[in-house]
């Protein structure tokens, strides 16, 4: 690695670490690599998200057609709801999902504050 001045590198020194001839301090390459992690686990999170919301919409839609006879089902073209109807299974399929999502995201969670936090220090 070539050691330049701050001058040459066109940023500011931090202490005396080493700045590489892309400008950028040591300390930096890991933040910007602990950004791409926070990034990719926001990432995560959001997809999580968005498939919980839709297990969660499907689910209760079962039990609304199931037990009150109204909810989403009953708003729905007949061909949507001959199809979720026909398969059963569909509405325990979003009740797991929607129990795997909930315990995926306690991890996704935590790594996303164990990043953060690092990334503040």
């Amino acid at each position: 690695m070539e050691v330049m001045s701050p001058s040459d590198a066109g940023g500011v020194l931090v202490g005396n670490a080493p700045v590489s001839s892309a400008g950028m301090t040591l300390c930096h390459c890991r933040a910007t690599a602990s950004d791409g992690t926070v990034r990719v686990m926001k990432m995560l999170d959001a997809l999580l998200n968005l498939v919980l919301v839709v297990s969660v919409t499907v689910f209760l839609a079962y039990v609304g057609l199931r037990y009150f006879d109204h909810g989403l089902f009953t708003v729905l073209p007949a061909s949507v709801v001959e199809f979720f109807t026909s398969h059963a299974a569909l509405g325990w399929v979003a009740l797991g999902l929607v129990i795997a999502t909930m315990i995926a995201k306690v991890p996704v969670g935590r790594a996303m504050t164990r990043a953060a936090d690092g990334r503040r220090s």
